[in-house]
């Protein structure tokens, strides 16, 4: 190491010490905070009315308690219903039907779950215009004195 290192080292460690020393005395010479001084205590008179009005909340509150837990209990009942079984799904899809074999009808709909057919499309013509000539020949009737 050489003497320059050294001197680095030892101004370093003497700032060091230097300012613990000056914090410990600046401690020991500050005086301690004063103490609280104690709360008077007053003896609580209950009211009458306090008492029952404080019985009252409490009531409540446990009304309210009941009525949350009835709740969700309810929410709970509506979510996953006793009586519902859980059914499996199947592990692999049924085999396709031979070709030859014609294919089911499907079933009829109930009437309550009828759902109303959307009217038939007209299918498209070769005149996609509509009458845009008869239209046209009425333009060229009325003002072409150009």
């Amino acid at each position: 190491m050489s003497w320059k290192s050294r001197s680095v080292l030892a101004t370093s460690a003497a700032v060091v010490l230097g300012g613990a020393g000056v914090l410990a005395v600046a401690q020991a010479a500050t005086p301690p905070a004063p103490a609280p001084a104690p709360v008077p205590t007053v003896t609580a008179t209950v009211d009458p009315q306090a008492a029952q009005l404080s019985r009252t909340v409490s009531d409540l509150l446990a009304q309210i308690d009941r009525l949350e837990a009835a709740i969700v209990a309810s929410d709970q009942a509506a979510v996953l219903p006793a009586s519902t079984p859980v059914v499996p799904a199947p592990a692999a899809a049924p085999a396709p039907a031979p070709a030859s074999a014609p294919a089911p009808a499907p079933a009829p709909a109930p009437a309550a779950a009828a759902v109303p057919a959307a009217p038939p499309v007209a299918a498209p013509t070769d005149d996609d215009h509509g009458d845009d000539t008869d239209e046209a020949d009425d333009e060229h009737e009325e003002g072409d004195d150009d």
